[in-house]
């Protein structure tokens, strides 16, 4: 805001994207009081997977999912049986640079692997294709 001579707008976006990720957390903690914290798998990649890391790891725990999957640090390349093992509950494909098309394109590829039909997300129907480029792998106000 100060770069642009605007801090007053800035500082009310900032304060409006605080609100949000404050709703954000009261929701989550009313659902993980009532449903525990589902295992959840994000990728940012698929051939080969990559667990998404840096900031992801926050936005799971944030949201009620459970982020042990999640790397405490850069995102990195994740053997296709240890997703299997980790069998999670929710499966975010957020390939990074990909719009949500490209990422449906990238779940198929995930479907053509051993077991992927056995996964609890995909069971459940909560396996699902994001626009990774645009909500998960560049930092900013999107994130939010």
């Amino acid at each position: 805001g100060a770069a642009v001579d605007a801090t007053d707008a800035a500082s009310a976006l900032r304060g409006e994207r605080r609100d949000r990720v404050d709703a954000v957390r009261e929701r989550a903690g009313r659902a993980v009081a009532d449903e525990g914290r589902p295992r959840v798998a994000v990728l940012d990649w698929t051939d080969p997977p990559i667990r998404a890391g840096h900031w992801v790891r926050d936005m799971v725990e944030l949201a009620g999912g459970d982020p042990s999957f999640q790397p405490d640090g850069p995102s990195e390349p994740v053997a296709w049986d240890d997703v299997r093992e980790v069998d999670p509950e929710a499966l975010v494909v957020a390939p990074c640079g990909f719009d949500r098309d490209r990422a449906v394109d990238a779940v198929g590829d995930l479907a053509a692997r051993p077991g992927f039909d056995d996964l609890a997300a995909v069971r459940r129907d909560r396996d699902y294709a994001v626009d990774g480029n645009g909500l998960f792998n560049r930092p900013s106000h999107r994130l939010v």
